[in-house]
């Protein structure tokens, strides 16, 4: 009997993995070193101005100077940047010296080097005779699957990296193409791959008006603390210190997302199977077919009411209108006792007339 795959449902500890969107000096960078113990990954090199300064923590009647206190990764190199999150998720000690919290500033430049690094790599194949391509700048429909690859890998390491993790992104205007020309929607995107929106478990927008003030707007919040749309004034990480509580303790075991080619590979077995099901399905419907032209040929009506009885019979049992309805194990076990009629009339019967032909071939 088959396991139920269902278990109840249990409240699962999760670390906050936000993004933070948002124009040129709308106050992301500022967000991502407010966190608790930051490690940043700088790809704009303006992180390292914030050394020495502090931000206001709490209500404003109230709120406390905290300086920023983080350690700094500076690059702009997608495989520096992947090389520190394996880092970070092999070593648990040193990842425990270097942060609570890692910060990518930012998204859009992250994605734009590993789209130049591909095109540098299609540049060489060109150059080497190895491709027959003429321009590494228009990159083809299958480009693209094997360049978002190392992007969702890094996605799936950051989700289970047992950190907070924030991405600080660029938006971008909207586009949509109408006869082939591109037309602005008036909205706006986030400036990187774009399934990348779907990261993490909330969203965050920050602006800032033509007087300097700041304000948030909650674009997405899984948890549901939040509303869609809900306006923030001048938010830092700690407007969300209430979801702090619903991160892991040393105890808890956070969520992970299994490896994309793991599952893919475990997966295509259901397609092998199902593949040699189908061909093993076929060879036996065709042996039970030959069998009942041997016993038809040799038994005559004797023979074919013999075979028709115990077809009917298999196919009812197995709740099936045909042979092909029916399963590998059925069809085996059918073809199984047609040898044994087969053999039986051959042992009981006077020898038919016209003689037989022979033994069932199968």
């Amino acid at each position: 009997m088959a396991k139920n795959p269902f278990l109840p449902a249990e409240s699962v500890p999760q670390y906050l993995k936000m993004i933070v969107s948002g124009d040129t000096d709308a106050g992301k960078t500022h967000f991502g070193l407010t966190a608790p113990r930051p490690c940043i990954v700088d790809m704009e090199g303006n992180a390292a101005l914030f050394k020495g300064r502090s931000y206001k923590k709490g209500p404003e009647e109230s709120a406390i100077d905290v300086p920023f206190d983080f350690s700094i990764l500076t690059t702009r190199s997608f495989a520096d940047t992947m090389a520190a999150v394996n880092f970070l998720l092999d070593n648990p000690k040193d990842r425990a010296k270097a942060g609570d919290t890692l910060v990518i500033d930012n998204l859009s430049l992250l994605w734009e080097a590993l789209q130049e690094a591909y095109q540098v790599r299609i540049e060489r194949k060109i150059a080497s005779g190895a491709s027959n391509r003429t321009d590494a700048e228009e990159l083809q429909f299958s480009d693209w699957r094997l360049l978002k690859k190392p992007w969702k890998e890094l996605m799936r390491k950051l989700f289970n990296l047992p950190m907070h993790v924030i991405l600080l992104a660029r938006i971008d205007d909207e586009y949509v193409v109408e006869g082939g020309t591109p037309r602005l929607t008036g909205r706006k995107k986030l400036d990187a791959e774009k399934k990348t929106k779907f990261f993490g478990t909330l969203h965050l927008h920050l602006d800032v008006d033509e007087e300097g003030v700041r304000t948030g707007t909650i674009i997405r919040d899984k948890w549901g603390i939040f509303q869609h749309g809900q306006q923030l004034d001048a938010p830092n990480f700690w407007t969300f210190e209430s979801l702090l509580s619903r991160a892991p303790s040393e105890e808890d075991k956070a969520p992970e997302l299994e490896d994309d080619e793991e599952v893919a590979e475990r997966d295509s077995e259901s397609f092998d199977d199902k593949q040699s099901q189908e061909v093993a399905k076929k060879a036996l419907v065709s042996n039970i077919s030959k069998a009942g032209k041997v016993l038809f040929s040799s038994y005559a009506e004797r023979g074919r009411e013999a075979y028709n009885e115990l077809v009917i019979s298999a196919q009812g049992d197995n709740k099936a209108n045909s042979l092909s309805e029916m399963t590998v194990k059925a069809l085996t076990t059918l073809l199984d006792e047609l040898r044994q009629l087969h053999l039986k009339l051959k042992r009981d019967s006077a020898p038919p007339q016209p003689p037989p032909t022979g033994d069932l071939e199968l």
